[in-house]
Protein backbone atom coordinates (compact mmCIF):
# COMPACT_ATOMS: atom_id res chain seq x y z
CA UNK A 1 0.00 0.00 0.00
CA UNK A 2 2.90 2.60 0.95
CA UNK A 3 4.24 1.66 -2.29
CA UNK A 4 1.81 2.02 -4.56
CA UNK A 5 1.10 5.71 -2.47
CA UNK A 6 4.98 6.50 -3.20
CA UNK A 7 4.57 5.73 -7.12
CA UNK A 8 1.87 7.95 -6.84
CA UNK A 9 4.23 10.82 -6.28
CA UNK A 10 5.77 10.16 -9.77
CA UNK A 11 4.86 13.31 -12.08
CA UNK A 12 3.48 11.01 -14.47
CA UNK A 13 0.59 10.31 -12.18
CA UNK A 14 0.15 14.12 -11.36
CA UNK A 15 -2.74 16.38 -13.10
CA UNK A 16 -1.85 18.68 -15.73
CA UNK A 17 -2.49 21.04 -13.10
CA UNK A 18 0.32 20.31 -11.25
CA UNK A 19 2.28 19.79 -13.87
CA UNK A 20 1.83 23.11 -15.29
CA UNK A 21 2.67 24.64 -12.16
CA UNK A 22 5.86 22.62 -11.21
CA UNK A 23 6.97 23.36 -14.49
CA UNK A 24 6.39 26.91 -14.30
CA UNK A 25 7.53 27.84 -10.72
CA UNK A 26 10.67 25.90 -11.37
CA UNK A 27 11.29 28.16 -14.87
CA UNK A 28 10.80 31.03 -12.44
CA UNK A 29 12.52 30.21 -9.62
CA UNK A 30 15.24 28.27 -10.03
CA UNK A 31 17.16 30.83 -12.44
CA UNK A 32 16.12 33.88 -10.29
CA UNK A 33 17.40 31.35 -7.33
CA UNK A 34 20.56 30.46 -8.76
CA UNK A 35 21.13 33.96 -10.01
CA UNK A 36 21.06 35.70 -6.90
CA UNK A 37 23.53 32.69 -5.09
CA UNK A 38 26.00 33.42 -8.07
CA UNK A 39 25.67 37.01 -7.21
CA UNK A 40 25.98 36.67 -3.84
CA UNK A 41 29.22 35.03 -3.68
CA UNK A 42 31.12 37.40 -6.64
CA UNK A 43 29.92 40.13 -3.82
CA UNK A 44 31.86 37.90 -0.75
CA UNK A 45 34.56 37.85 -3.14
CA UNK A 46 34.77 41.73 -4.40
CA UNK A 47 34.12 42.24 -0.41
CA UNK A 48 36.97 40.48 0.61
CA UNK A 49 39.08 41.31 -1.97
CA UNK A 50 38.38 45.29 -1.23
CA UNK A 51 38.94 44.44 2.48
CA UNK A 52 41.79 42.64 1.92
CA UNK A 53 43.41 45.76 0.10
CA UNK A 54 41.94 48.27 2.38
CA UNK A 55 43.84 46.18 5.45
CA UNK A 56 46.80 46.21 3.28
CA UNK A 57 46.50 50.18 2.70
CA UNK A 58 45.95 50.50 6.46
CA UNK A 59 48.53 49.29 7.36
CA UNK A 60 50.69 50.63 5.21
CA UNK A 61 49.32 54.13 5.87
CA UNK A 62 49.55 53.52 10.33
CA UNK A 63 53.78 52.46 9.41
CA UNK A 64 54.31 55.27 6.71
CA UNK A 65 52.59 57.31 10.33
CA UNK A 66 54.96 55.29 12.70
CA UNK A 67 58.05 55.56 10.45
CA UNK A 68 57.63 59.81 9.97
CA UNK A 69 56.81 59.46 13.72
CA UNK A 70 60.46 57.67 14.22
CA UNK A 71 62.32 59.91 11.61
CA UNK A 72 61.27 62.87 13.16
CA UNK A 73 62.98 62.04 16.51
CA UNK A 74 65.79 60.48 14.81
CA UNK A 75 66.61 64.10 13.68
CA UNK A 76 65.31 65.93 17.09
CA UNK A 77 68.05 63.77 18.81
CA UNK A 78 70.76 64.18 16.23
CA UNK A 79 69.59 67.87 16.37
CA UNK A 80 70.02 67.72 20.43
CA UNK A 81 73.74 65.65 19.40
CA UNK A 82 75.14 68.76 17.66
CA UNK A 83 74.27 71.04 19.84
CA UNK A 84 77.85 72.65 21.13
CA UNK A 85 76.71 73.13 24.16
CA UNK A 86 76.27 69.58 24.51
CA UNK A 87 79.31 68.47 23.04
CA UNK A 88 81.30 70.58 25.18
CA UNK A 89 78.97 69.76 28.49
CA UNK A 90 80.23 66.08 27.58
CA UNK A 91 83.62 66.71 26.43
CA UNK A 92 84.81 68.51 30.07
CA UNK A 93 81.68 67.35 32.39
CA UNK A 94 84.04 65.62 35.09
CA UNK A 95 85.55 69.46 35.67
CA UNK A 96 81.83 71.11 34.98
CA UNK A 97 80.22 73.40 37.42
CA UNK A 98 76.96 72.99 39.20
CA UNK A 99 75.73 75.95 37.22
CA UNK A 100 76.63 74.63 34.28
CA UNK A 101 74.90 71.37 35.12
CA UNK A 102 71.98 73.36 36.03
CA UNK A 103 72.02 75.20 32.60
CA UNK A 104 72.02 72.06 30.58
CA UNK A 105 69.52 70.47 32.49
CA UNK A 106 67.52 73.54 31.80
CA UNK A 107 68.30 73.38 28.33
CA UNK A 108 67.39 69.69 27.75
CA UNK A 109 63.94 70.82 29.94
CA UNK A 110 63.29 73.28 26.97
CA UNK A 111 64.01 70.74 24.48
CA UNK A 112 61.80 68.47 25.89
CA UNK A 113 59.01 71.21 26.77
CA UNK A 114 59.10 71.80 22.49
CA UNK A 115 58.47 68.20 21.54
CA UNK A 116 55.64 66.76 23.64
CA UNK A 117 55.79 63.25 22.66
CA UNK A 118 58.89 63.18 24.93
CA UNK A 119 59.17 61.69 28.14
CA UNK A 120 62.56 62.67 28.97
CA UNK A 121 66.04 63.65 27.77
CA UNK A 122 68.92 63.01 28.78
CA UNK A 123 72.87 62.93 28.52
CA UNK A 124 75.37 59.28 29.08
CA UNK A 125 78.96 59.58 28.96
CA UNK A 126 81.71 57.40 27.01
CA UNK A 127 80.97 55.03 30.05
CA UNK A 128 77.38 55.20 29.36
CA UNK A 129 76.98 57.03 33.09
CA UNK A 130 73.83 58.88 33.12
CA UNK A 131 75.34 63.11 33.57
CA UNK A 132 72.13 64.86 32.48
CA UNK A 133 68.61 64.20 32.64
CA UNK A 134 64.90 66.22 32.73
CA UNK A 135 64.42 63.27 35.65
CA UNK A 136 67.33 64.23 38.37
CA UNK A 137 67.25 60.71 39.52
CA UNK A 138 68.73 58.97 36.77
CA UNK A 139 72.01 61.27 37.12
CA UNK A 140 74.22 58.63 38.19
CA UNK A 141 72.94 55.94 36.89
CA UNK A 142 74.91 53.54 34.32
CA UNK A 143 73.21 52.35 31.21
CA UNK A 144 75.92 51.21 29.42
CA UNK A 145 74.05 47.79 29.45
CA UNK A 146 71.43 49.48 27.12
CA UNK A 147 71.23 48.41 23.36
CA UNK A 148 70.50 51.88 22.42
CA UNK A 149 73.76 53.37 24.50
CA UNK A 150 76.06 50.26 22.98
CA UNK A 151 74.69 51.12 19.52
CA UNK A 152 75.24 54.95 19.31
CA UNK A 153 78.79 54.88 21.09
CA UNK A 154 79.84 52.97 18.31
CA UNK A 155 78.46 56.24 15.82
CA UNK A 156 75.01 54.41 15.48
CA UNK A 157 72.16 56.52 15.24
CA UNK A 158 69.79 53.85 17.74
CA UNK A 159 65.93 53.18 18.41
CA UNK A 160 65.09 50.81 20.63
CA UNK A 161 61.70 48.48 20.94
CA UNK A 162 59.16 49.12 24.25
CA UNK A 163 61.29 49.02 27.15
CA UNK A 164 60.71 50.20 30.46
CA UNK A 165 63.25 52.94 32.56
CA UNK A 166 65.56 51.68 34.74
CA UNK A 167 64.14 54.45 37.41
CA UNK A 168 60.84 55.63 36.27
CA UNK A 169 60.06 51.91 35.62
CA UNK A 170 57.96 53.33 32.44
CA UNK A 171 57.77 52.00 28.98
CA UNK A 172 58.70 53.79 26.84
CA UNK A 173 60.60 54.19 22.70
CA UNK A 174 64.47 55.49 23.32
CA UNK A 175 66.26 57.29 20.75
CA UNK A 176 70.06 57.63 20.94
CA UNK A 177 72.83 58.97 18.84
CA UNK A 178 76.37 59.60 19.61
CA UNK A 179 78.27 62.79 20.49
CA UNK A 180 81.54 64.10 18.91
CA UNK A 181 83.41 66.77 19.23
CA UNK A 182 84.78 69.18 17.32
CA UNK A 183 87.66 66.83 16.06
CA UNK A 184 85.61 63.98 16.00
CA UNK A 185 86.18 61.79 18.83
CA UNK A 186 83.13 60.36 20.72
CA UNK A 187 82.56 61.92 24.12
CA UNK A 188 78.89 60.64 25.05
CA UNK A 189 75.34 59.90 23.64
CA UNK A 190 71.94 61.95 23.80
CA UNK A 191 69.11 59.92 24.01
CA UNK A 192 65.57 60.84 24.27
CA UNK A 193 62.33 58.89 25.33
CA UNK A 194 59.44 58.69 23.19
CA UNK A 195 56.38 58.47 25.09
CA UNK A 196 54.55 54.74 24.94
CA UNK A 197 51.07 56.42 24.63
CA UNK A 198 52.21 58.45 21.35
CA UNK A 199 53.04 55.12 19.64
CA UNK A 200 49.55 53.89 20.86
CA UNK A 201 47.60 56.65 19.94
CA UNK A 202 48.57 56.03 16.27
CA UNK A 203 48.28 52.35 16.48
CA UNK A 204 44.97 52.69 18.48
CA UNK A 205 43.92 55.20 15.06
CA UNK A 206 43.85 52.05 12.68
CA UNK A 207 41.20 50.09 14.52
CA UNK A 208 38.71 49.18 11.99
CA UNK A 209 34.92 49.10 13.56
CA UNK A 210 34.39 48.19 17.21
CA UNK A 211 35.72 44.37 16.94
CA UNK A 212 38.84 45.38 15.00
CA UNK A 213 42.21 45.35 16.22
CA UNK A 214 45.40 47.00 15.49
CA UNK A 215 48.71 46.09 17.14
CA UNK A 216 52.66 46.52 16.48
CA UNK A 217 55.16 43.67 16.56
CA UNK A 218 59.20 43.62 16.74
CA UNK A 219 61.48 41.47 15.21
CA UNK A 220 60.89 38.94 17.81
CA UNK A 221 56.85 38.62 17.16
CA UNK A 222 56.27 40.59 20.82
CA UNK A 223 53.60 42.95 20.37
CA UNK A 224 54.87 46.64 21.42
CA UNK A 225 51.54 48.14 20.94
CA UNK A 226 47.95 46.87 20.66
CA UNK A 227 44.35 48.00 20.71
CA UNK A 228 43.98 45.52 23.64
CA UNK A 229 46.66 46.68 26.33
CA UNK A 230 46.45 43.74 28.17
CA UNK A 231 47.95 41.81 25.13
CA UNK A 232 50.98 43.87 24.98
CA UNK A 233 54.22 42.46 25.93
CA UNK A 234 53.08 38.99 24.73
CA UNK A 235 54.13 37.28 21.48
CA UNK A 236 52.86 36.08 18.51
CA UNK A 237 54.15 32.16 18.98
CA UNK A 238 56.42 30.67 21.25
CA UNK A 239 59.37 31.99 21.81
CA UNK A 240 62.92 30.32 23.10
CA UNK A 241 64.17 30.29 26.62
CA UNK A 242 67.01 32.25 25.81
CA UNK A 243 65.25 35.18 23.79
CA UNK A 244 62.71 35.63 26.75
CA UNK A 245 65.38 36.16 28.74
CA UNK A 246 66.99 38.50 26.79
CA UNK A 247 64.30 40.71 26.17
CA UNK A 248 62.97 40.70 29.85
CA UNK A 249 66.57 41.41 31.08
CA UNK A 250 67.24 43.94 27.86
CA UNK A 251 63.70 45.94 28.69
CA UNK A 252 63.66 45.62 31.89
CA UNK A 253 59.68 44.46 32.10
CA UNK A 254 59.09 44.59 35.85
CA UNK A 255 56.19 42.52 36.10
CA UNK A 256 57.51 39.56 33.73
CA UNK A 257 59.42 35.89 34.38
CA UNK A 258 58.06 35.05 30.59
CA UNK A 259 56.78 36.53 27.99
CA UNK A 260 52.95 34.20 27.24
CA UNK A 261 52.42 33.43 24.01
CA UNK A 262 49.06 33.61 21.71
CA UNK A 263 49.34 30.49 19.88
CA UNK A 264 49.18 32.53 16.27
CA UNK A 265 51.83 30.83 14.50
CA UNK A 266 50.41 31.78 11.30
CA UNK A 267 50.54 35.59 11.47
CA UNK A 268 54.32 34.70 13.46
CA UNK A 269 55.52 33.09 9.99
CA UNK A 270 53.69 36.11 8.05
CA UNK A 271 54.52 39.26 10.20
CA UNK A 272 57.93 38.48 11.46
CA UNK A 273 60.92 39.82 9.33
CA UNK A 274 58.40 40.49 6.95
CA UNK A 275 59.71 42.77 3.94
CA UNK A 276 56.68 43.95 1.39
CA UNK A 277 53.01 44.57 2.46
CA UNK A 278 50.54 41.66 2.78
CA UNK A 279 47.69 40.23 4.13
CA UNK A 280 46.05 37.14 5.47
CA UNK A 281 42.74 36.24 4.31
CA UNK A 282 42.16 34.17 7.49
CA UNK A 283 43.13 33.01 10.74
CA UNK A 284 41.70 32.44 13.92
CA UNK A 285 42.43 35.25 17.11
CA UNK A 286 42.36 35.27 20.32
CA UNK A 287 38.72 35.43 20.73
CA UNK A 288 38.34 32.04 18.56
CA UNK A 289 36.73 33.97 15.48
CA UNK A 290 37.51 33.95 11.63
CA UNK A 291 39.28 37.02 10.89
CA UNK A 292 41.36 38.73 7.98
CA UNK A 293 44.43 40.87 8.75
CA UNK A 294 46.58 43.51 6.90
CA UNK A 295 50.35 44.14 7.42
CA UNK A 296 53.23 46.61 6.25
CA UNK A 297 57.07 46.85 7.66
CA UNK A 298 58.08 49.85 8.67
CA UNK A 299 61.12 51.53 7.10
CA UNK A 300 62.92 52.47 9.57
CA UNK A 301 62.62 49.68 12.14
CA UNK A 302 62.22 45.85 11.60
CA UNK A 303 58.75 46.56 13.29
CA UNK A 304 55.63 45.40 11.58
CA UNK A 305 52.30 46.71 11.96
CA UNK A 306 49.29 44.96 11.54
CA UNK A 307 45.41 45.85 11.32
CA UNK A 308 43.03 43.07 11.70
CA UNK A 309 39.07 43.02 11.32
CA UNK A 310 36.59 39.71 12.02
CA UNK A 311 35.29 38.85 9.13
CA UNK A 312 31.49 38.88 10.61
CA UNK A 313 32.00 42.48 10.65
CA UNK A 314 33.07 43.27 7.13
CA UNK A 315 30.29 40.69 5.58
CA UNK A 316 27.51 41.88 8.21
CA UNK A 317 26.33 45.05 5.56
CA UNK A 318 27.01 42.11 3.23
CA UNK A 319 24.92 39.49 4.80
CA UNK A 320 22.29 42.56 5.85
CA UNK A 321 21.95 42.85 2.09
CA UNK A 322 21.23 38.90 1.27
CA UNK A 323 18.87 38.90 3.79
CA UNK A 324 17.12 42.07 1.99
CA UNK A 325 17.34 40.56 -1.10
CA UNK A 326 15.96 37.12 0.07
CA UNK A 327 13.00 38.66 1.51
CA UNK A 328 12.73 40.45 -1.82
CA UNK A 329 13.04 36.69 -3.63
CA UNK A 330 10.28 35.39 -1.10
CA UNK A 331 7.82 38.10 -1.86
CA UNK A 332 8.76 38.15 -5.57
CA UNK A 333 8.46 33.85 -5.51
CA UNK A 334 4.87 34.37 -3.89
CA UNK A 335 3.80 36.78 -6.62
CA UNK A 336 5.12 34.57 -9.06
CA UNK A 337 2.97 31.20 -7.25
CA UNK A 338 -0.12 33.93 -7.02
CA UNK A 339 0.51 34.95 -11.09
CA UNK A 340 1.44 30.96 -11.81
CA UNK A 341 -1.85 29.17 -10.55
CA UNK A 342 -3.82 31.77 -11.69
CA UNK A 343 -2.12 31.34 -15.41
CA UNK A 344 -2.20 27.40 -14.84
CA UNK A 345 -6.01 27.63 -13.48
CA UNK A 346 -7.17 29.51 -16.42
CA UNK A 347 -5.84 26.56 -18.66
CA UNK A 348 -6.82 23.93 -16.85
CA UNK A 349 -10.35 24.57 -15.62
CA UNK A 350 -11.46 24.80 -19.55
CA UNK A 351 -9.83 21.47 -20.11
CA UNK A 352 -10.96 20.19 -16.78
CA UNK A 353 -14.61 21.03 -18.53
CA UNK A 354 -13.57 19.74 -21.76
CA UNK A 355 -12.36 16.05 -20.03
CA UNK A 356 -15.93 16.31 -17.80
CA UNK A 357 -17.61 16.97 -21.47
CA UNK A 358 -16.11 14.10 -22.70
CA UNK A 359 -16.93 11.85 -19.68
CA UNK A 360 -20.35 12.55 -20.64
CA UNK A 361 -20.12 11.94 -24.27
CA UNK A 362 -19.23 8.57 -23.05
CA UNK A 363 -21.61 8.20 -21.01
CA UNK A 364 -24.72 9.38 -23.13
CA UNK A 365 -25.22 12.18 -21.05
CA UNK A 366 -25.85 15.51 -23.14
CA UNK A 367 -27.92 17.77 -20.58
CA UNK A 368 -24.41 19.55 -19.30
CA UNK A 369 -23.39 20.44 -22.78
CA UNK A 370 -24.18 24.18 -21.72
CA UNK A 371 -21.02 24.13 -19.35
CA UNK A 372 -19.05 24.45 -22.25
CA UNK A 373 -21.18 27.44 -23.65
CA UNK A 374 -18.87 30.01 -22.40
CA UNK A 375 -15.59 28.48 -22.84
CA UNK A 376 -16.98 28.07 -27.25
CA UNK A 377 -17.56 31.97 -26.85
CA UNK A 378 -13.58 32.65 -26.93
CA UNK A 379 -11.70 32.98 -29.70
CA UNK A 380 -8.52 30.99 -28.72
CA UNK A 381 -7.66 27.14 -29.44
CA UNK A 382 -9.59 25.97 -26.34
CA UNK A 383 -12.80 27.84 -27.50
CA UNK A 384 -11.99 26.35 -31.15
CA UNK A 385 -11.92 22.99 -29.71
CA UNK A 386 -15.03 23.42 -27.24
CA UNK A 387 -16.55 24.63 -30.26
CA UNK A 388 -15.79 21.34 -32.07
CA UNK A 389 -16.86 19.31 -28.54
CA UNK A 390 -20.31 20.71 -28.62
CA UNK A 391 -20.93 19.98 -32.88
CA UNK A 392 -19.95 16.54 -31.77
CA UNK A 393 -21.82 15.84 -29.13
CA UNK A 394 -25.19 17.33 -31.10
CA UNK A 395 -24.26 14.97 -34.09
CA UNK A 396 -23.60 12.49 -32.01
CA UNK A 397 -26.81 13.03 -29.82
CA UNK A 398 -28.78 13.16 -33.20
CA UNK A 399 -27.13 9.96 -34.66
CA UNK A 400 -27.48 8.14 -31.66
CA UNK A 401 -31.44 9.07 -31.44
CA UNK A 402 -31.62 8.16 -35.11
CA UNK A 403 -29.95 5.03 -33.76
CA UNK A 404 -32.67 4.74 -31.20
CA UNK A 405 -35.58 4.72 -33.53
CA UNK A 406 -33.94 2.38 -35.74
CA UNK A 407 -33.18 -0.09 -33.16
CA UNK A 408 -36.65 0.19 -31.72
CA UNK A 409 -38.03 -0.51 -35.56
CA UNK A 410 -35.93 -3.27 -36.25
CA UNK A 411 -37.03 -4.53 -32.79
CA UNK A 412 -40.63 -4.24 -33.93
CA UNK A 413 -40.25 -5.87 -37.44
CA UNK A 414 -38.28 -8.57 -35.67
CA UNK A 415 -41.09 -8.97 -32.84
CA UNK A 416 -43.52 -9.32 -35.78
CA UNK A 417 -42.12 -12.24 -37.33
CA UNK A 418 -40.46 -13.92 -34.77
CA UNK A 419 -44.47 -13.79 -34.08
CA UNK A 420 -45.16 -15.25 -37.94
CA UNK A 421 -42.49 -17.78 -37.54
CA UNK A 422 -43.69 -18.96 -34.07
CA UNK A 423 -47.13 -19.41 -35.78
CA UNK A 424 -45.82 -21.14 -38.75
CA UNK A 425 -44.07 -23.44 -36.56
CA UNK A 426 -46.89 -24.42 -34.34
CA UNK A 427 -49.18 -24.70 -37.24
CA UNK A 428 -46.74 -26.84 -39.30
CA UNK A 429 -46.26 -29.26 -36.66
CA UNK A 430 -47.51 -32.80 -36.87
CA UNK A 431 -48.92 -32.64 -33.54
CA UNK A 432 -50.77 -29.55 -35.16
CA UNK A 433 -51.79 -31.35 -37.80
CA UNK A 434 -53.20 -34.13 -35.90
CA UNK A 435 -55.05 -31.83 -33.75
CA UNK A 436 -56.44 -29.97 -37.04
CA UNK A 437 -57.43 -33.13 -38.43
CA UNK A 438 -59.54 -34.56 -35.19
CA UNK A 439 -61.34 -31.60 -35.10
CA UNK A 440 -62.32 -32.10 -38.75
CA UNK A 441 -63.59 -35.28 -38.25
CA UNK A 442 -65.53 -34.07 -35.10
CA UNK A 443 -67.36 -31.21 -37.70
CA UNK A 444 -67.97 -33.95 -40.39
CA UNK A 445 -70.12 -36.90 -37.80
CA UNK A 446 -72.37 -33.43 -36.68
Amino acid sequence: MSKMRFWRLHPRYWSITTRLTVVLLLMGLVPMGVSAVLNLRASIRQLELREHRSLELLAMSTAARLDQLLVDHRESVVALSLLPGVQKFLQGQDKQPVDEYQRMVTHLRTFEQIHSDFDLVFLLDRNGVCVASTIPAMVGVNYAFREYYREAIKGQIAISGVIFGRVTAQPGVFVSAPVRNERGQMVGVAALKINISVIQKIVAAARVGQQGQAFLVDSHGVIMAHTKPELIFHSLAPLPADVQEQIINTSLIPYLTSIRDLDLSVLADNLIQAKQPGYIKRFTDTNGQATTLGYAPLEVESWVMAVAEPRSQFLSPIWQLAWQNGLQFVLVSGLLVGVVVWVVRSISRPLRLLLMTAQDLEQGTYDQMERLQEISEKPDDIGRLARGLLKAAVQVQAREEKLKAQVTNLVITIDHRKKETHVQEITGSDYFQSLQNRARTLRERR
